[in-house]
């Protein structure tokens, strides 16, 4: 996987990274990826994802986390948690990924939160 995923971000080809393919690309700007204190399987969040709120399903047990108030790292915007730092989404020139499932029937927000980031990873 993570050959996949640098060999598209050296294309120049979009990208759009979710849930493992995410945590791969955070660590590949850097970050680190650190295991959560519970897993997060089947849990409903509403997170910030570049300015609004969006209800999300995770399933996941590692996170890709900054230190809180990080909002750039290298050539990747970063939208994450307030408080400690969990990264929900990357974006930047051509790519953008999220944590959670934007399919997931605990998506609420799943939609417009994957149109808001395929355009972006599109323009």
């Amino acid at each position: 996987m993570r050959e996949i995923v640098a060999r598209r971000r050296g294309s120049g080809a979009p990208l759009l990274a979710v849930c493992l393919s995410h945590q791969i690309l955070s660590d590949g700007f850097g970050i680190a990826l650190e295991p959560l204190a519970a897993p997060h399987q089947g849990l409903q969040k509403s997170v910030p994802v570049f300015g609004e709120d969006a209800s999300i399903g995770f399933y996941n047990t590692f996170t890709a986390r900054v230190a809180p108030g990080t909002t750039q790292v290298g050539a990747a915007e970063v939208s994450a948690d307030a408080a400690s730092g969990d990264v929900y989404a990357l974006r930047g020139e051509g790519f953008a990924s999220v944590q959670g499932h934007l399919e997931s029937i605990l998506s609420r927000d799943g939609m417009t939160t994957l149109e808001r980031l395929v355009a972006h990873a599109l323009s």
